[in-house]
């Protein structure tokens, strides 16, 4: 069974090449699409079957984690934070209890910045069934500069500093007006 969800196109940071200065040559790179060609091969009903996610292009994630839920209607959910075997690629067993329509979320990369994809599948947990989808992933910052992330957190940061400190002056007044009250 082949079923293909294409969610939408999304400019690519792929880690530089073997032997690169420096990320600017990955950061000035062409908008391309960032794909995961998800493989299962069930063993049969209720048994663990074998997940493969292949990203394309390879170095789109780098080395770095991603996380796969599957889930059906049911409220059976196989989520797992999978760390790469290979560049870009990714291994897991998940049990399906049951054939029928599935959900599928996957996402890596830090916070907004990330990649993530999300669709409902087809499943036929029978032994020797091998099913494969294609997602493509899109960003949460799509076309936005790498800084941008940061000064939020900076400014938020900057937030909590400021209502801090406006809880200690309240304090400190509170403290004065008593302590005033209590010389009179």
């Amino acid at each position: 069974m082949l079923a293909a969800v294409t969610v939408g196109e999304l400019p690519v940071r792929a880690a530089p090449p073997a032997g690169s200065p420096s990320d600017r040559a990955a950061a000035t790179a062409a908008a391309a699409r960032v794909t995961a060609e998800i493989t299962i091969r069930h063993r049969g009903p209720g048994l663990p079957a074998v997940v493969m996610v292949r990203l394309r292009p390879p170095a789109a994630a780098g080395d770095g984690e991603l996380l796969l839920s599957i889930f059906d209607r049911r409220g059976k959910v196989n989520r797992r934070v999978l760390e790469p075997v290979a560049r870009g690629t990714y291994r897991t067993e998940f049990p399906f209890p049951s054939g029928g329509h599935w959900g599928y979320y996957l996402r890596f990369g830090p916070g907004q910045a990330g990649y993530a994809g999300a669709g409902v599948i087809d499943i036929t947990p029978e032994a020797g069934i091998v099913e494969t989808f294609t997602a493509v992933l899109h960003s949460g910052l799509r076309g936005v500069p790498p800084y941008v992330q940061s000064l939020g957190y900076a400014f938020f940061g900057g937030l909590a500093v400021l209502a801090l400190a406006g809880v200690w002056a309240i304090l400190a007044w509170l403290s004065s007006a008593r302590g005033s009250r209590s010389a009179a």
